[in-house]
């Protein structure tokens, strides 16, 4: 099968036909036009065509959806990514279901706790991300949840979680104590030995 974007017209004509010099140029100039047209049409696909489009076109369109939580200032995919979902998070504004999207979007990774699962006051829900948080992010970030939970919940705390690799090393040592009675000349004496077994281990 011939990809449309590669195609060309002496794909499908006879091969004594193309055997022409200008048949030949004909054929690759009409193909490069059509690459042209075919990049060009590209641009008209704005709703379907999100991940791809440029930075100035996702302004447009977060302020034409009054997309939630934009800031221009944003990396390019979180600015996709937040346009993408204005729609939805639109149904599902006040869920946790929003929140935590909103936090997978902006961080990459995270999820929500709300205070019923670890035992806090009523209404009040945690965040827990591995994202590195500096102050005015901290700011921004609060005040995006703000938009996006419902008007009765609180949030507590974002918890930032780091899994590093290293080495534990381990020791153990084993002491055991008995008594021996000796008898020596009808007299009775009372010793005390004691015992000592060292035990090292290496864990990675």
């Amino acid at each position: 099968m011939i990809d449309f974007y590669d195609g060309e017209i002496k794909d499908i004509l006879p091969a004594n036909l193309m055997e022409d010099p200008a048949a030949q140029a004909f054929s690759y100039a009409l193909r490069e036009g059509t690459r042209l047209l075919n990049r060009y049409t590209q641009l008209c696909y704005v709703y379907c065509n999100i991940d791809t489009a440029p930075d100035a076109v996702v302004d447009i369109l977060a302020k034409e959806l009054r997309t939630q939580y934009y800031s221009d200032s944003m990396e390019l995919d979180v600015k996709r990514g937040l346009v993408r979902n204005t729609l939805s998070w639109y149904m599902t504004a006040g869920t946790p279901a929003a929140v935590e999207e909103l936090v997978g979007i902006v961080f990459g990774e995270g999820e929500v706790s709300e205070w019923f699962e670890y035992g806090g006051k009523p209404y009040w829900f945690k965040i827990k991300t591995n994202a590195i948080l500096t102050e005015d992010a901290n700011t921004f970030f609060s005040d995006m949840i703000k938009r996006v939970k419902n008007t009765r919940s609180h949030i507590e705390s974002i918890e930032i979680h780091r899994t590093t690799n290293t080495n534990i090393y381990v020791g153990g040592s084993y002491v055991q104590r008995y008594r021996q009675v000796a008898v020596a000349d009808a007299y009775e004496m009372n010793l005390e030995k004691d015992q000592t077994i060292s035990l090292d281990s290496e864990e990675g």
